[in-house]
């Protein structure tokens, strides 16, 4: 598969003034680099506070970066002319965490989801109103619903709107910022079923932002661990739940407590975050070392597809 999206040397710092004579930095993303193939499911993990959002905010064009580049097909999302960015717009479309937040509420069903058609020109008022009904159906909501508000729906109803304007502009990247963060647990497993099926079926790639490890242990191709503005590891999902590296990793995996049949993740002690080091998981590391103090391990590959920022060899050594 050829690479859809490109990140560069991503940072993103945000200056807080706590007082006076007291002004700090909070580097949400310091220094982040992945690539997307087409019609890849991607999923980027950690745990509240890591730089995920940022991180897909800035990809969908809403944030600008501090320092960096992310690039759709080879070209800037940042640097790019006029033309090129509505072009990229239509291109990367963002699912939010709230999906009755998100959406207008005194906008029906219709107008919501018809709004991206409009405000990019396409099509006339009935071939809109035939895009609508379509994304729509392809959601699961058929044309009874068209004229209802937010404030009608359910959780899992709204969220289901909030794919489908997505959707409505045929994206060739959607970006799901914790989608399931505002739905009901019962019915969690069907939005992210779907949210792959419409993936699969329209060809398009699909960039899923979740803390919860177990929404992408069997649905993505690939995942992105994050820990403080960083990724610390990157992995096949099915060989990073096999045989997680990284001690973070380790430890969100071994914090699972409903697992599956057949599924038993090591159960690894969590320590607090004591003393500092080079390393960004230094404080909290059961296996750190003098070297972990003094050197910020890079991120490199130990095999295939595979990269961690850890300065041990191998797993043996854990």
């Amino acid at each position: 598969m050829s690479v859809l999206l490109e990140v560069r040397g991503l940072r993103k710092y945000f200056f807080v003034t706590r007082s006076l004579f007291r002004r700090e930095t909070v580097r949400a993303v310091d220094g982040v680099d992945f690539i997307v193939r087409e019609g890849e499911f991607v999923g980027l993990v950690g745990e509240s506070g890591s730089g995920k959002t940022t991180t897909a905010r800035i990809i969908a064009g809403l944030l600008e970066p501090t320092a960096g580049d992310v690039l759709l097909d080879g070209v800037s999302v940042f640097q790019a002319d006029r033309r090129q960015k509505k072009a990229l717009r239509r291109a990367i479309q963002l699912i939010f965490q709230d999906p009755r937040g998100s959406l207008h509420p005194r906008r029906t069903v219709r107008e919501n989801v018809e709004l991206g058609l409009k405000v990019h020109r396409l099509g006339s008022t009935s071939e809109r109103q035939e895009r609508v009904r379509e994304v729509l159906g392809r959601v699961g909501m058929g044309p009874e619903w068209l004229d209802r508000y937010p404030s009608e729906l359910s959780g899992g109803q709204a969220q289901r709107v909030a794919i489908a304007r997505a959707l409505v502009l045929g994206p060739r990247l959607l970006v799901a910022d914790e989608p399931l963060a505002m739905v009901d647990l019962s019915v969690q497993a069907q939005v992210i079923t779907l949210l792959d099926e419409l993936r699969q079926e329209l060809g398009m790639a699909l960039f899923l932002i979740t803390h919860d490890l177990r929404l992408v242990r069997h649905t993505a191709d690939r995942v992105f661990v994050m820990f403080r503005g960083r990724i610390v590891e990157e992995a096949p999902a099915s060989a990073l739940f096999r045989r997680p590296f990284h001690p973070y990793t380790r430890m969100l995996i071994s914090a699972i407590l409903e697992p599956e049949p057949g599924f038993r993740p090591e159960r690894i002690p969590h320590r607090e975050d004591n003393g500092q080091g080079a390393c960004i998981f230094f404080g909290r590391c059961p296996w750190r070392f003098e070297r972990c103090q003094v050197e910020e391990p890079p991120l490199r590959e130990i095999s295939p597809g595979r990269r961690v920022a850890c300065h041990l060899d191998s797993l043996d050594e854990l």
